[in-house]
């Protein structure tokens, strides 16, 4: 083999296993996020608005930029009351906006055990947050478009979020010996290409809210 020809397979081979820049393979961006919760609660208290619950959702993990919250039995309404739950948007402790459940009613039930799933999103300029498939003996069914709330962002997609930090500031704000457990079960990402992928967590929370 002349040195000429072994130069041209070289630069073939080098063009095979090299994309060029205009066909680069990339991971596709992940749009949506959904995490499944379950909380049992022991021994609740209405009368001292007891227990009260919080979990958090960051598209990045910082908590210092967009993020959105779900407060369980205690609301912000006129100033900070127990009963019935909201979600919210934040831009570090900025509160951007919020949705209060109209059933005000506090957990009364002992033993009682409540799910539900928070859908972060992005699309358009924004990030959404919403509940959906929530069930509870003292609010019924709840979630739905009534509960979405959203921020302004630059971010494109979710790719930098992580379960950890869900885990690592949610959890129990007040009574704590009234809970038996909230747990994150389930997360499940949906990318740009519509491909859902699901990991099972089942971690419980110890300690209280940060």
């Amino acid at each position: 083999m002349n040195w000429a020809l072994s130069r041209w397979m070289a630069a073939a081979i080098a063009i095979l296993i090299t994309p060029s820049l205009g066909f680069a393979w990339e991971d596709p961006s992940i749009l949506q996020v959904e995490e499944d919760w379950e909380l049992v609660v022991l021994t609740p208290d209405p009368l001292q608005d007891s227990p009260q619950i919080s979990t958090w959702m960051s598209p990045t993990g910082n908590m210092g930029s967009e993020h959105f919250g779900l407060d369980l039995n205690h609301t912000l309404r006129n100033s900070e009351i127990g009963g019935g739950f909201q979600t919210k948007a934040l831009n570090g402790e900025s509160l951007i906006e919020s949705k209060t459940h109209d059933d005000s009613t506090n957990l009364h039930h002992e033993g009682e055990v409540i799910r539900w799933t928070q859908v972060m999103s992005t699309h358009g300029g924004s990030l959404y947050f919403s509940i959906k498939n929530g069930t509870s003996q003292s609010w019924g069914a709840f979630g739905g478009s009534n509960t979405t709330v959203s921020i302004p962002s630059g971010l494109t997609n979710l790719n930098q979020y992580s379960h950890l930090s869900s885990l690592s500031w949610s959890g129990v704000g007040y009574a704590s010996n009234r809970v038996g457990h909230l747990k994150l079960l389930r997360v499940r990402k949906v990318d740009s290409n519509g491909q859902i992928v699901e990991q099972s967590i089942g971690t419980a929370i110890e300690s209280s809210v940060q």
